[in-house]
This record gives C-alpha cells, structure tokens and sequence, in this order.
C-alpha cells in the first residue's frame, strides 16, 4: 500500500514538472474532429504507471437499457411473511401487559383518591379501636392503623393490579427472549 502510494505521489509529481507533457497530434481519417491527447515523458527513477481497463460483464451492459422485471424469487426471500407466528406470540404477550398496566395506573389512582379521602376524614374513638388502635400507639402509628383500614379495599385491588403486571412483565421478557433464541446462534 505505501508503495503504491509513493509511485502515485511520484507519478503526479513527474506531471507537475514542466515540460513533462507534451500533446500528440491526431493523425488519419477525421484527424481535424480529434482532440489532442496528452503524452507523458517518463522522469528518470519513476515506475511507468500504465492505465487499468477492465472489461465490462456483456450481461450488465443491458441493466439501464431496456425494462427490467425483478426475479419472482428475489421477491420472496425479501418480502415478509404474511404469518409470524413468533410476532403474533409478542404482540399478544405485550397486549396481555399493556391491559394489566393500564389496570395498575387506574388502581393506583383510585388508592391515591381513597388515600386522599381518608386523611381529610375525622376519626371518633370507636373508628380508631376499630382500627386497632391502643392507648400505648403514637399519634403517628395509629394515624397509620386508621389510614390502612380506610384505605384497605383500594390497597388490596392497587397491590393485586400491581402484582399482576410483575407477572405479564415476566411473561412478556419469556415470550421475547424464546423468540429471540430462535435467531440467535
């Protein structure tokens, strides 16, 4: 590569220098329609740097010149089935875990107005020996006894949702990775 490079380098540096091309005139039938063509002396020490032609692929030369219709075949290998089955398996495992999402975002909002409703509320003695309080409990630790008891419907149905979109999350990165597996070596 650095040979080549150092020939390339000599080469434009052998045309550079005056007097290194000269112009050969056309000679012949349509002499006079002819461009003149650049001749090249070789510099002393300078490796002759001939062009390259390669020869065309007789079967290219027709791409461009007339229609084209694409290979039936070709079309196959790059079109997509009509039926992924393991698509199918993700789109279902994320549908299962977008319901159960949306199921714990409306739990949780209805604990958070339940919550809300509770710590507004004023609380008689019978309410907080209902809810277990004792005359030993802090303000603060039977605030919390009263909390949960008014609380407990909207917090049991908030852990439950919750619980369940662990488990569609667990399903969903199952199906994916089992899928995944098959295209993996």
């Amino acid at each position: 590569m650095m040979l080549r490079t150092l020939a390339c380098a000599l080469a434009l540096a052998a045309l550079a220098a005056p007097g290194a091309a000269e112009t050969k005139k056309p000679t012949g039938p349509g002499a006079a329609t002819q461009k003149a063509s650049p001749v090249l002396k070789q510099a002393p020490g300078v490796p002759v740097i001939q062009n390259q032609t390669t020869t065309a692929n007789p079967k290219a030369a027709t791409v461009g010149k007339a229609k084209l219709q694409i290979n039936p075949s070709v079309l196959r290998k790059l079109q997509p089935a009509e039926a992924e089955p393991e698509v199918d398996r993700v789109d279902a495992a994320y549908g299962e875990f977008k319901s159960a999402k949306t199921a714990m975002v409306g739990a949780k909002r209805r604990l958070r107005s339940q919550v809300r409703q509770c710590s507004e509320r004023s609380y008689s003695a019978a309410d907080q020996s209902a809810a277990g309080c004792e005359s030993t409990d802090t303000v603060a630790e039977c605030s919390e006894k009263l909390l949960r008891r008014c609380s407990a419907g909207s917090h049991v149905r908030y852990v439950r949702t919750r619980r369940a979109l662990v488990q569609k999350a667990v399903a969903l990165r199952n199906t994916v990775d089992n899928v995944t597996s098959i295209y993996v070596p």
